[in-house]
């Protein structure tokens, strides 16, 4: 899934659910619903927006150490912005970066 076409991605926090269909890059998405995601959520967000560079070269596992979180948060992070999965995530966010 190309971050630059139009898109719709469901957020589902504390039972609330945010639906957006607009044409954003992924920290775009990122930025604009990080005040509604969890702690857990809000911290890999953060992490994210302040290195995206780096999350390219990061498995997982390594990621959720650098934002003190649980690997299981990382997919479940990814598959709130509408990807299968962090794997997805990396491919979209290393194209996004290197436009």
């Amino acid at each position: 899934m190309s971050s630059n076409r139009i898109l719709s991605y469901f957020c589902y926090d504390n039972g609330i659910t945010f639906s957006y269909i607009k044409s954003m890059t992924i920290i775009a998405k990122i930025a604009n619903i990080k005040p509604q995601l969890s702690p857990s959520a809000q911290k890999i967000a953060a992490f994210i927006l302040q290195q995206p560079a780096s999350i390219v070269s990061l498995s997982s596992l390594q990621l959720a150490q650098q934002a003190n979180v649980g690997q299981s948060s990382i997919v479940k992070f990814t598959q709130q912005l509408g990807f299968s999965g962090f794997l997805a995530f990396k491919v979209d966010l290393k194209e996004e970066l290197t436009r």
